[in-house]
C-alpha cells in the first residue's frame, strides 16, 4: 500500500510539530498508526452474507432488518483518541491539556485536530471533552466498586 508510506510520513511530521521527543517518536507513532488501521478495518462495510462450509452455501449474516442510516462511529473515535491520549502520555509523561471551547488551541488539541482531518472527523474540542467525561465518569464507578482496575484520563 503505497498511501501507507505518506500516511506515516503526514503522522511523523504531526508528531514532530508537536513537540516529541526523538527518542519517544517511533512507540508514539507506533501507537497511533494500531489504532487508526483498526479504525479503518471497522469502518468498511460488513458484506451481507458469508460461505457457510458445512451446509455449503452462502448464508445472511442478519436476518433481522438492517437500521437506517449511518452506523455509529463513537468507538471508533474514542478508540483513535485513546490511542492519542496513550501516545502522548508515551512521549511527554504527562497527560495531555485540552483547552476550553474558543481559546487557544493546546498542542495536543493541534496534534489531534490534524489527525481527525485526515481520518475524516470533525468537531475535536467536542469529541475530546465527551472522551475525557466518559473516562472520569467510568473511573468514579470503579471507585465506587472499589475496583483496583484504573482507567486512563
Amino acid at each position: 500500500m503505497t498511501s501507507d508510506f505518506l500516511q506515516r510520513f503526514e503522522l511523523r511530521f504531526i508528531l514532530k510539530t508537536a513537540g516529541f521527543p526523538k527518542t519517544k517518536l517511533d512507540d508514539a507513532e507506533r501507537v497511533i498508526i494500531r489504532a487508526v488501521r483498526i479504525a479503518r478495518r471497522h469502518r468498511k462495510k460488513r458484506p451481507d452474507h458469508y460461505f457457510c462450509p458445512i451446509l455449503k452455501q452462502w448464508m445472511p449474516y442478519r436476518v433481522v432488518k438492517k437500521a437506517r442510516g449511518r452506523p455509529s462511529e463513537k468507538p471508533l473515535r474514542y478508540l483513535i483518541i485513546c490511542a492519542l491520549f496513550r501516545a502522548w502520555r508515551i512521549g511527554f509523561s504527562d497527560f495531555p491539556v485540552i483547552n476550553n471551547r474558543g481559546f487557544n488551541p493546546t498542542p495536543f488539541v493541534i496534534m489531534v485536530q490534524a489527525i481527525f482531518t485526515a481520518e475524516g472527523y470533525a468537531n475535536v474540542e467536542d469529541n475530546l471533552d465527551f472522551y475525557r467525561s466518559y473516562c472520569k465518569r467510568m473511573l468514579r464507578i470503579y471507585e465506587r466498586r472499589g475496583s483496583i482496575f484504573r482507567v486512563l484520563i
